[in-house]
């Protein structure tokens, strides 16, 4: 799978690349098969990260399941999306391929909702737009830059720690949009820290 490169911009001293995937059709079926999920998602334990006012948020639920270990076709397609996304940041950056672990979440928002401004551990961090037309994520901590989160676009880059948010969400459908962490296998054999991480949250293979 081949991805269209759309930009590189750097946001306090890390380059993130938006690449874009043009298949409107897999991004329709991953929608679907998103919403189909939701009330299943919304059962399982909330983060202790996320408070009670975000229990009908499915991003509390993140740590819980794992969007590439369910068996639903459209979700074998999202995991190539995001390996080819991968690959196209490690060919840029001139990065080593390692065996990686990896969790991956749908954020499900509708009108009034957002995500709270945070940053993620992890070496490397992407997300995917789904359905997200009208809303932008904000990167950065001081003076935020706003990208706007066009269908099809997947923003990745390999450095923990960059700080964004999403603001309230107006639009009348639901936006849906894909976060991925990556964690390396030899973080997690070498160093007990990362090891609990791994164990308390829903990674697999990579």
């Amino acid at each position: 799978m081949r991805l269209e490169p759309v930009r590189t911009l750097t946001v306090e001293g890390i380059p993130l690349h938006l690449y874009r995937w043009t298949d409107e059709e897999a991004l329709a079926e991953i929608r679907a098969a998103i919403l189909a999920r939701e009330a299943e998602i919304l059962r399982l334990p909330r983060s202790v990260e996320w408070s009670v006012r975000h229990d009908r948020v499915a991003s509390s639920r993140y740590a819980s399941y794992n969007l590439l270990a369910l068996p639903d076709p459209p979700f074998q397609a999202l995991g190539r999306a995001i390996r080819a996304s991968i690959d196209a940041l490690r060919a840029a950056r001139g990065l080593p391929e390692k065996q990686m672990y990896i969790q991956c979440w749908s954020n499900i928002l509708r009108a009034g909702e957002g995500l709270p401004r945070h940053a993620h551990p992890y070496p490397l961090h992407g997300h995917l737009n789904v359905s997200t037309s009208g809303s932008v994520t904000r990167y950065g901590a001081g003076d935020p830059v706003e990208i706007d989160n066009r269908p099809g676009d997947i923003t990745v880059f390999a450095k923990p720690g960059l700080a964004h948010d999403v603001p309230a969400y107006t639009g009348p459908d639901a936006r849906i949009s894909i976060a991925f962490d990556l964690l390396p296998v030899a973080f997690v054999d070498a160093d007990p820290r990362w090891r609990k991480r791994h164990a308390e949250r829903s990674f697999i293979p990579f």
